[in-house]
């Protein structure tokens, strides 16, 4: 009886241990945001509505085809070979989209076994999970296995990926056996697998174990660098948002130095250059000699499609190399502003295999005037186009300003200024297919001027067309080649109405309009502003508004204006302030505005309606107390990241001003701000966290209510003042600029090795 009294309750004891550890672990699973890795065999087991790929994010990670999901549909009959369960908790390495995934919510991932087997991705998973941890094997068949699947899966660029590549490094460069029995026929047959995106993280870490400096590594890093230097550049052929190596002759030169220090770095250098490439390089100010020769024998240019040389001065060993190699590869070359001759690039053009050959000419050498009565056909050609356009078609349009003349009685002899060597003009001309020769040049007379590029002198690309002491009052639009390739516009010092604002809308490639010392003069006939999705920026400087509803309507139909620009010395001047009609402008997508205007008593502080999607925005000059607490107060600038200040009073009516401003990462305030009657930090509310890296302050007094609220800014990096006083204690005043990057004073830049040198043991105590 007992016995049997003994077993129930141990039975019953057995069961409930079971039922709440099962009922743990469907918790433990069902809490959990995973993704299942489905590996199949073949690509027909898996079908897809319109297309496969063999590596399908499915759900949430449909980013991963970087295109919208399809429906997805696995084939009933067919058996997915193995299913591997990722914990995302514990997979430290972040996968597209992979925040949007949340708990309870399973995902699938479907790969073709031929792209990626299930014991290497399992090896792989090892890896990431026993993170940070050397890796004992690590050869080249690991090396490439382990890129290869960083690759498949493009995980995210964040510090994480950046971290675990380190590893691989690290575990390459101590393992004195790395190098040996190397299948080099591997390597080769696995050259261009990987994308340079991951290349790109793979060098930057490598050379930052060889301790190369920070300034090279974020230049190598940062795709931003070259879209800043390509950003002048309006052609066909450049595309800045390609993925591009940069290197310039400071890069190759630290490199170079390196080597000749540390013969393992050599090695590993030279190693990872045969196992990765880039398809797209950039050089910029490149100055070849004959020390550069072995870096670019690095193998540096195998798979590589495409080179671009900006403002270099010496290729010479450069072009040895691609001659010695003979690298069919290479399909275009983009030469810009470089100090070559035109005899140099006309024997690049025959002698090389490039199929496209595009050469901008800079405009430091051979620079010549042409007049109209002394001109070869050529020229003769170009100035007859533009006379044709512009004059013969607006005879009865463009009067001289102030004068009832038109310009055409009055124009003069027209001076062409142009930038190529004369004596090679029949060649440039002569050259055919994908060989583009731009040369700069300006047409100009007393009102009109060109600033373009003539393409083979054939076609002309990149106008800037200006207007200057005119009073225009209409424009005949016809289909032209001139018409179609102005990019920019200047009206100096002139005169236009509606009718020419409405005109100016048709424009087909117009995207740069700049207003100086002009007059936008009323007209009694209405005009019809249409849509305009060309325009991007709009600047209006000095000049007068006289028709105000005109203006607004004109600048209501830019739809995709980004940047606007307002400088205003006069009320008249100022379309934000002399707009009787208080008519609403609509700069929903506005990304920068400066907007400096010389405030006079009495005038009224602008009403700034909300920009949602403004990235920058500079306000001056010379406005008072409560002006920017009647800007920023209340408003919405969550996308707000640089904010200048001009020249504008800050006093207490400023209270809380910028508390809602918590993205800004820049904030200025120039020398000629004034601060005063209220503490910086009254400015915000220092509850709140903000995003600011890089602080810039006037004149100022600091109080220890500054300084806490500083030491608070945790991803500050920079922090200039011009000249301040200290009401509180130096050492705490020290401690607070102590984590900083950067803080300056004035001009003076103050390490910290020279405060130690200045405060001795002290310094030690508050650090």
């Amino acid at each position: 009886m007992c016995n049997t009294h003994l077993g129930k309750t141990y039975r019953n004891k057995k069961v409930g241990f079971w039922s709440f550890f099962i009922f743990v672990t469907f918790r433990i699973i069902f809490t959990q945001r995973t993704i299942a890795m489905n590996f199949f065999e073949n690509v027909e087991s898996v079908s897809e509505k319109n297309e496969l790929s063999n590596c399908i994010y499915s759900d949430i990670c449909f980013d991963f085809l970087r295109v919208k999901p399809k429906t997805f549909i696995v084939d009933a009959n067919i058996k997915i070979l193995r299913t591997f369960i990722i914990d995302l908790d514990n997979f430290f390495l972040k996968f597209i989209n992979e925040e949007k995934i949340e708990e309870n919510q399973h995902n699938n991932i479907y790969i073709n076994t031929r792209l990626l087997k299930y014991d290497d991705f399992e090896y792989f998973y090892k890896l990431v999970v026993g993170f940070p941890v050397f890796i004992d094997k690590m050869n080249e068949g690991n090396y490439l296995k382990i890129f290869g699947i960083i690759d498949i899966f493009k995980f995210k660029k964040n510090n994480s990926l950046k971290e675990f590549i380190r590893i691989l490094w690290i575990s390459i460069v101590f393992n004195p056996k790395f190098f040996e029995k190397r299948d080099y026929a591997s390597t080769m047959a696995n050259k261009n697998i990987f994308s340079s995106f991951i290349s790109k993280i793979s060098i930057v870490e490598l050379l930052r174990l060889y301790r190369i400096g920070e300034a090279t590594l974020n230049k190598i890093d940062d795709n931003s660098l070259v879209k800043t230097l390509l950003d002048d550049f309006n052609f066909d052929f450049i595309n800045p948002n390609k993925d591009y190596l940069y290197l310039d002759t400071d890069i190759i030169y630290e490199i170079q130095k390196n080597c000749t220090k540390e013969v393992e770095f050599l090695r590993h250098i030279a190693y990872f250059f045969r196992i990765h490439t880039f398809k797209r390089i950039f050089f910029n100010k490149i100055f070849c000699t004959a020390k550069h020769n072995y870096f670019f024998n690095f193998s540096l240019f195998e798979g590589t499609n495409e080179i671009f040389l900006l403002r270099c001065l010496n290729v010479d060993v450069l072009i040895q190399v691609l001659r010695i190699h003979s690298l069919r590869n290479i399909k275009t070359i983009n030469i810009l502003n470089c100090n070559f001759t035109t005899q140099n690039i006309i024997s690049w053009s025959k002698t090389f295999y490039f199929e496209r050959l595009n050469f901008i000419n800079g405009k430091d050498k051979f620079k010549s005037y042409h007049y109209d009565s002394d001109l070869n056909p050529s020229l003769r050609n170009i100035i007859s186009k533009f006379s044709e356009t512009m004059y013969i078609e607006n005879k009865s349009n463009f009067f001289v300003v102030d004068k009832r003349v038109t310009c055409y009685e009055q124009k003069k002899q027209i001076i062409l200024e142009s930038y190529y060597d004369e004596s090679k003009i029949e060649e440039l001309s002569s050259l055919e297919g994908l060989h583009q020769m731009f040369i700069p040049m300006k047409l100009s007379d007393l009102f009109l001027a060109f600033n373009f590029y003539s393409m083979n002198f054939k076609e002309f690309k990149n106008i800037e067309i200006s207007f200057t002491n005119m009073h225009i009052k209409d424009f005949n639009l016809r289909e032209s080649e001139i018409l179609n390739n102005i990019l920019s516009m200047r009206i100096v010092n002139s005169t236009v109405n509606s009718i020419f604002l409405s005109k100016i809308l048709l424009f087909p490639s117009l995207k740069t309009l700049i207003f100086y010392i002009s007059r936008i003069c009323y007209q009694k006939d209405e005009a019809i502003f249409n849509e305009n999705k060309k325009i991007e920026s709009l600047y209006f400087r000095n000049s007068v508004i006289e028709d105000h509803i005109c203006f607004s309507n004109f600048l209501n139909s830019l739809e995709c204006l980004r940047t606007l620009e307002i400088i205003s010395l006069t009320k008249n001047t100022n379309p934000f302030i002399s707009n009787p009609y208080n008519i609403k402008m609509n700069l929903g997508n506005l990304l920068s505005l400066k907007y400096s205007s010389n405030y006079n008593c009495g005038n009224d502080i602008p009403f700034f309606q909300i920009f949602p999607n403004i990235i920058e925005f500079e306000l001056g000059l010379c406005y008072p107390n409560g002006t920017i607490h009647k800007i920023f107060f209340d408003k919405n600038f969550d996308s707000l990241i640089k904010l200048t200040f001009d020249g504008v009073k800050i006093g207490k009516k400023d209270k809380d001003a910028l508390k809602k401003c918590t993205n800004i990462h820049v904030l200025r305030f120039t020398r000629t701000c004034k601060i005063s009657e209220i503490l910086f930090a009254e400015l915000f509310n220092t509850n709140n966290m903000y995003s600011l890296r890089d602080l810039g302050l006037p004149d100022i007094v600091i109080s220890i209510f500054d300084l806490q609220f500083i030491s608070k800014l945790k991803f500050l990096i920079k922090l200039q003042i011009y000249n301040f006083k200290i009401t509180t204690d130096i050492m705490f005043c020290f401690k607070t600029f102590y984590w900083m990057e950067t803080s300056e004073n004035k001009n003076l830049m103050v390490s910290k090795n020279r405060i130690f040198e200045e405060l001795g043991i002290r310094y030690e105590e508050f650090t």
